[in-house]
């Protein structure tokens, strides 16, 4: 009696790791290895993973945090497609990271193709191999089809609302506007700017037509005898004229060219 004896140290569990003593959660203010492993389980908080015991756990400095048991794991997932990080194995088609990797590096980024104002602060991994949820993640990009190639989802056709690579890849074939000719395939489509116009895909090439003899154009290629033009170059070009032993008031604004290698019809043509 009366002399001074040593007390139990104290810590507290690792993150994610769950004592119904709360004192000796992570936070708290504590408890001993004795408390620990005096009857009451452990058991995983959200975003964790295992089957924690406290057998063998330890407490090797005061104040500090248990070692020894077997604790929970924090889940690892991936971002979506799109949404990038410089934290390692976070990135789609990568190992897995835990919230805690993707937290602690860089902000996010867009990838290509994608948009937006990414922010990893809310990021949760709630299923284990899952993908990233409650954060800000980038948006896939929407563009629209260049004029005389065409899809069955109108909202990605010239003048549309715009759809995503995603969606215009998606089972439905592509095919060319009257006036156009070509094989259109959406395979290697991109879309590097939102709100612009599809890339990088095969699309339909307008036809090219001369005029009739007699009716000029200053328009490359345009004129008879020459190797032909599209109606987009005559209509873009000067208004018709007739040539020398022709006459009459051409007009080039009905102009079309049904007929790849043919001649111009529908305007009004000198005679």
């Amino acid at each position: 009696t009366s002399a001074t004896f040593c007390t139990e140290n104290s810590c507290t569990l690792p993150k994610g790791t769950v004592s119904a003593r709360s004192g000796c959660n992570n936070g708290g203010s504590g408890c001993t290895v004795t408390a620990l492993g005096g009857g009451q389980p452990l058991f995983c908080d959200v975003h964790y993973r295992g089957s924690p015991a406290a057998l063998n756990a330890a407490c090797a400095t005061d104040g500090g945090t248990f070692t020894g048991a077997t604790f929970c794991t924090e889940n690892t997932c991936t971002l979506p497609v799109g949404t990038s990080s410089d934290g390692a194995g976070c990135n789609n088609g990568d190992s897995g990271c835990g919230a805690t990797v993707l937290k602690g590096a860089s902000e996010l980024s867009c990838m290509a193709g994608y948009g937006g104002s990414p922010a990893k602060l809310q990021a949760t991994c709630d299923t284990h191999g899952g993908t990233f949820t409650s954060a800000t993640f980038c948006t896939e990009n929407s563009c629209t089809l260049p004029k005389g190639t065409v899809s069955a989802r109108s909202g990605c056709n010239n003048g549309g609302s715009g759809c995503t690579v995603t969606a215009l890849g998606g089972g439905q074939p592509l095919f060319c506007d009257v006036h156009y000719r070509g094989s259109p395939a959406a395979l290697n489509a991109a879309c590097a700017t939102d709100g612009g116009t599809f890339t990088g895909a095969t699309f339909c090439t307008e036809n090219t037509c001369t005029l009739p003899v007699g009716t000029s154009s200053d328009g490359a290629g345009c004129n008879n005898g020459d190797s032909g033009c599209g109606a987009t170059v005559l209509k873009g070009a000067s208004e018709l004229s007739c040539m020398a032993g022709y006459g009459g008031s051409p007009a080039k604004l009905q102009a079309t060219c049904d007929t790849h290698g043919g001649t111009f019809t529908s305007a009004t043509f000198c005679t």
